[in-house]
């Protein structure tokens, strides 16, 4: 029976497997530590924390939907990850194919000079604490020179996007935008919209969040311009309108106006063709069957989806909810948070034992990303904040 559940674990892994080998690279940039100008203060810090969760979460819908596979790059929170070194590796090293697409994201602080006159797009400031009193040039970085880099490897598409300041002045609070609150849902139509948007064309865009002189906006459930992108895409998606980057991207401008009461202006630019020689890519709606290699590196994720995934017998999906809860949490009472395709927003809040025990019992269930978490000494989950997807 033990053998039997550990295979079943690579049960997901079916339902993302690609006819060939086209991956999804997203390299993401999060200053979630940056502290506030004065002691105690907070900073930017817990709104680029619901940037972060809410781009996590945006990355594993486009790879689900497209049938990609996944290279994700997180540098977030200590000074040894959110710094230059860390952006020039991660350029350097990316190695991608033809119909590869490549997604760079940054949020944080940035700034321009005011002898850049050539260069509309701001750089990125790549210190936790943006407070100090000296600098010097290797804090901060391009976000052109950013497209500039990841083009040159020539993916299929290259998208660069930046919620950050384009002056030297520190973010400021805006109000708030109304959240995703729900699960995602991965059906016919949402899966067609984001396979137009992303593997119809070929190219690149670039775009952040201010025109040059102008501050961007950190809001508590984030960064402005996140905010309104996110949510011009899935209005696009539920409204089944056309998948178009112009028309994504003006909208994603008027939202973020609209909110800052017309004080912030994002810009962008966009140089894409339509293309015929479209990858060919499974349907993510229908399930495939499960590897028989067992694999000892799955991760809570796997545990999760295969537990919740109806594909599996209910009487291995039953036996996992006590292997899931010894492996990975520190005990049965640890609390596990369900929020909506925000990150941020609560949909169910429930012990660990509680949450497993209905996962084993769920239907039409496709993935179970892990968002955020606290652990102890020992590893083991204390909290664990997830989202779910569902056909």
């Amino acid at each position: 029976m033990k053998h039997i559940v550990l295979t079943m674990l690579l049960l997901y892994l079916g339902f993302f497997q690609t006819i060939k080998s086209q991956t999804l690279h997203a390299i993401v940039f999060a200053n979630t530590e940056c502290p506030g100008e004065k002691p105690g203060s907070l900073g930017i810090g817990p709104s680029v924390t619901c940037d972060y969760q809410r781009m996590k979460i945006e990355f594993e819908t486009m790879a689900s939907f497209l049938g990609y596979k996944k290279d994700f790059q997180w540098y977030q929170g200590s000074s040894d990850q959110f710094c230059r070194k860390k952006i020039e590796l991660a350029l350097s090293n990316l190695s991608c194919g033809k119909d590869d697409i490549v997604f760079f994201y940054y949020s944080g602080h940035g700034g321009r000079s005011p002898q850049d006159k050539e260069d509309a797009f701001p750089w990125m400031q790549l210190v936790v604490d943006p407070y100090r009193t000296q600098w010097n040039a290797d804090d901060y970085y391009p976000l052109s020179e950013v497209l500039k880099r990841l083009y040159s490897k020539q993916p299929r598409l290259t998208i660069v996007l930046g919620d950050l300041c384009n002056s030297l002045s520190n973010a400021i609070p805006s109000k708030d935008v109304p959240a995703m609150k729900g699960p995602t849902k991965i059906s016919k139509a949402p899966c067609d919209f984001y396979r137009d948007l992303f593997l119809n064309v070929k190219g690149f865009i670039i775009a952040s969040s201010s025109k040059p002189g102008e501050t961007s906006a950190a809001c508590t459930e984030g960064g402005a311009f996140t905010i309104a992108f996110t949510k011009a895409l899935q209005i696009m998606v539920s409204e089944q309108m056309n998948a178009d980057w112009e028309t994504l991207l003006k909208y994603t401008c008027y939202l973020t106006q609209e909110s800052m009461s017309g004080k912030q202006h994002p810009i962008y630019s966009v140089d894409l063709c339509k293309v015929t020689d479209i990858p060919d890519t499974p349907n993510p709606i229908t399930a495939q069957q499960p590897s028989d290699e067992p694999n000892s590196d799955c991760g809570i994720e796997d545990y999760l989806t295969t537990l919740g995934n109806s594909v599996t017998p209910i009487k291995e999906r039953i036996a996992l909810v006590s292997q899931t809860l010894n492996k990975f949490f520190a005990n049965p009472q640890a609390k596990v948070e369900v929020v909506g395709k925000d990150g941020k927003t609560i949909v169910c809040t429930k012990y660990a034992s509680t949450y497993l025990n209905n996962l084993s019992i769920a239907r039409n269930l496709v993935k179970v990303v892990a968002v955020d978490h606290t652990s102890a000494s020992n590893g083991k989950y204390t909290y664990l904040k997830v989202h779910e997807m569902y056909k």
